[in-house]
């Protein structure tokens, strides 16, 4: 069964990833390096809350795992507490969002002036996609949380592909319109959540939209520290991109970014593999000899997949930068692509103790060190990046994953110890 779970959860992760590698280099033909720098930020948003969920996706994978099967009752009060703490939460961050990117645009960004109007549209108009994704989100945990990784990784790939796939249509239909590709976007997030919504309502509990003061008390206690922590590592891999901004020229901008949102989603393949087993680890019913001996096993299957993909990924890269014009492909991404190919191994590796973290209820130690990374991050990197530009953001985005992956396997195996 497990097997069976982990090719679902592989295929979850595989079509997003093959979809961003065919639509991120023709989007940059397509639309140069100006408009694309604008249109991956704008998917960056959209992939920023499609990953991070405001803590409710684990949340809900953990507490759902805790609770006993036959108590239907017990699951429909949680699942309705759940989706309208998510309504409520997704609304304040969609309001915040919407009132905070002007200023990001105008002010921290180095968008062309002739562009800048139409920026802020397009980066208001994508915040509306952040409602519907944390709500979708929240179903994903539940289906997960009831081991139905099957339906919950149907849709995710739906969800996770579209992304990409929406906003290259609208390209190709010859519209380069920033605010169109934006709706395109936030489209596909309402469609995502009307899937998620169907698959959920065939689990044999019914949902009921009902609060649970009990259960409002459980998703807070576990649920303030899985936000937090997961705001933090979010922001370190996907949201670093926002900071980078303001010291990158537009091409080496689209390189960076390129380059992250092609490799960035081989980590769906980790995660979703190491997601299957956190059920196992909430449960808590196996003995700790037979815990570790999966731990181990999985590790060492992310390990061997994770090495022989990238390495094709970075031969890949340099195949492509040798036969295509630099009208198509920035020159920094011969030597960016590697850097950011090292860093993306050790995050991969580290999915598997992070998941084991959380389904053993510690999201409070993962923040933890997530602050310690932090506040690094914040004494060293501005200097790294106004002296030495695109690579010394490589280099820091790489290192500090580096970082993460020793700390997380550390604490994990010392718990499953």
């Amino acid at each position: 069964m497990l097997n069976k779970h982990s090719l679902w959860s592989l295929a979850g992760g595989a079509v997003p990833a093959v979809a961003a590698l065919v639509s991120i280099p023709l989007m940059i033909s397509i639309l140069g390096f100006d408009l694309f720098a604008i249109v991956s930020l704008i998917i960056s948003i959209t992939i920023f809350f499609y990953v991070y969920d405001l803590g409710m996706s684990r949340t809900m994978t953990y507490l759902i795992s805790k609770t006993e099967p036959e108590d239907s009752t017990g699951n429909d009060d949680l699942i309705g507490t759940a989706l309208i703490s998510a309504s409520i939460l997704g609304l304040i961050v969609t309001v915040v969002v919407f009132v905070l990117v002007p200023y990001f645009a105008k002010y921290w960004m180095k968008i062309n002036h002739s562009l800048l109007d139409e920026a802020i549209s397009a980066f208001q108009v994508s915040a509306l996609g952040i409602l519907p994704g944390v709500i979708a989100n929240t179903f994903k945990g539940i289906l997960e949380g009831k081991s139905k990784f099957r339906e919950a990784n149907i849709c995710k790939m739906i969800s996770g592909a579209s992304i990409f796939i929406a906003p290259m249509i609208v390209i190709i239909l010859e519209s380069k319109s920033l605010v169109y590709i934006s709706l395109a976007i936030v489209f596909t997030r309402y469609i995502a959540l009307f899937i998620y919504y169907l698959y959920t309502t065939r689990l044999p509990s019914l949902l009921r939209v009902s609060v649970s003061a009990n259960h409002f008390r459980s998703i807070w206690k576990y649920g303030v520290w899985a936000a937090l922590s997961g705001l933090i590592s979010t922001t370190f891999v996907y949201g670093d991109r926002f900071m980078v901004a303001g010291y990158l020229s537009a091409e080496d901008l689209s390189a960076y970014i390129a380059s992250q949102d092609v490799l960035i989603r081989y980590l769906l393949i980790p995660w979703s593999m190491a997601i299957v087993l956190m059920p196992i680890f909430a449960a808590n019913n196996m003995a700790k000899i037979k815990i570790l001996e999966l731990y181990r096993t999985q590790q060492k299957r992310v390990a061997i997949i994770s090495f022989g993909v990238l390495l094709i990924a970075i031969f890949l890269v340099l195949f492509l930068a040798s036969f295509v014009s630099h009208s198509a492909v920035p020159e920094s991404i011969v030597y960016v692509a590697p850097i950011q190919t090292v860093g993306i191994f050790f995050c991969a590796m580290s999915q598997l103790p992070l998941i084991y973290l959380y389904g053993k209820g510690m999201p409070k130690l993962v923040t933890k060190i997530y602050l310690v990374e932090l506040l690094i991050y914040i004494l060293i990197a501005p200097v790294i990046f106004s002296n030495f530009g695109v690579i010394g953001a490589c280099l820091v985005w790489s290192c500090r994953l580096v970082i993460e992956y020793l700390l997380l396997r550390y604490f994990a195996e010392r718990l499953i110890r």
